[in-house]
């Protein structure tokens, strides 16, 4: 079992981090309050390529593994925990229908 982060994993983790201290600032209680958060932001995170991690690169994501949104999500969390959950929440469903799509397609 493997405890440190790769070298892709820790670029993952500071950009992520970087995101936060650029994008969310003090918006994350405006954002629970209003229970939305901005299209801009959501569209920034997949500019960066953080949206789709688990997604196979084939459908447009990333192809990563669960370690890498893990990574991610608990960056994420430091800023917003509105905008981890959902990046959490996405991650999942969305592989496991591509996933499936492709059994039996």
């Amino acid at each position: 079992m493997r405890f440190e982060l790769t070298d892709d994993e820790i670029m993952l983790r500071d950009m992520a981090r970087d995101f936060v201290a650029r994008t969310v600032g003090d918006g994350a209680g405006a954002w629970d309050h209003a229970r939305a958060i901005p299209p801009r932001v959501l569209a920034a995170l997949d500019e960066l390529g953080l949206g789709g991690l688990c997604a196979p690169e084939s459908a447009g994501g990333a192809g990563l593994g669960l370690m890498a949104l893990a990574v991610v999500v608990e960056a994420l969390a430091v800023g917003s925990a509105s905008l981890a959950a959902l990046t959490a929440a996405h991650a999942g469903p969305a592989t496991v229908a591509l996933a499936e799509a492709k059994a039996f397609l």
